[in-house]
């Protein structure tokens, strides 16, 4: 069912993310101070070209990550997914039950057990009790770093909004609302305060971002995608090494 939502709500929605944003930097006394940063990726870098290596088995178990929500981990599974012919799977919908219910820790972990079984699979997001299991099977981790803090601002807003406007479900078959999004404890604003916005620039930041994904997984390979380009030429090469051609869609996330 779908309703209609104020246009005004999605202003005030962006001032409340873009305030908890910078509310969330202040308290963490960060020091490079970027927060002016405006672009809708970081500029071209040489591309980490480790998932390229001949002698390299292709992933099977595809974990992908990001230092925020909205960042395009669900675009780039389905993307992965369909290059490889592993399984999709969402991290979200895994953990979530209709009416915004957690399932509980064992039946929540026996739920990751089996959608993690397949010999290939590509999931999206890590958290909840079952995230372990997760860690423990994958054998390629994607950390998505290419998006930029007014950007990914402007991102979560518009989905947010189109989804309290169009009823779309999400996370298990719930639906957004706004009250949800604000106020919710599990809603983004209260994410975006526990994790802060993404910081592209922020070589120390993502040096212990990828040391803790080694650390958690020790038989993973990290991949960091730091550009569109990065992006595109790692699902063309997952789509070579999987025999089924060179993918034909820009993945922009």
């Amino acid at each position: 069912m779908t309703f209609s939502v104020p246009a005004w709500s999605l202003a005030c929605l962006m001032a409340v993310v873009a305030a908890t944003a910078t509310l969330s930097a202040k308290r963490r006394k960060t020091s490079d101070g970027d927060e002016d940063e405006e672009e809708e990726g970081v500029k071209d870098r040489t591309t980490r070209s480790s998932w390229l290596e001949p002698d390299a088995p292709p992933p099977r178990r595809i974990l992908i990550v990001a230092s925020s929500g909205c960042m395009g981990k669900s675009t780039l599974a389905k993307t992965v997914a369909a290059a490889t012919g592993g399984v999709h799977l969402e991290m979200d919908d895994l953990c979530w039950t209709p009416g915004w219910q957690r399932r509980p820790p064992e039946a929540e972990r026996k739920v990751v057990e089996e959608a993690t079984r397949p010999e290939s699979w590509v999931c999206a997001g890590i958290w909840g009790k079952g995230k372990e299991l997760v860690y423990e099977r994958c054998d390629t981790i994607v950390l998505l770093n290419h998006i930029g803090q007014m950007a990914l601002l402007a991102r979560l807003a518009r989905r947010c909004f189109r989804r309290c406007v169009t009823g779309e479900p999400c996370c298990g078959g719930n639906q957004e609302s706004l009250a949800h999004t604000v106020f919710g404890k599990d809603g983004y604003v209260r994410l975006l305060w526990r994790t802060g916005l993404p910081r592209p620039h922020d070589a120390a930041g993502l040096a212990a971002h990828i040391l803790k994904l080694r650390q958690c997984a020790p038989n993973a390979r990290v991949v960091c995608l730091s550009s569109p380009k990065e992006l595109d030429a790692f699902v063309e090469s997952l789509s070579s090494l999987s025999g089924n051609g060179s993918s034909s869609s820009s993945m922009s996330c």
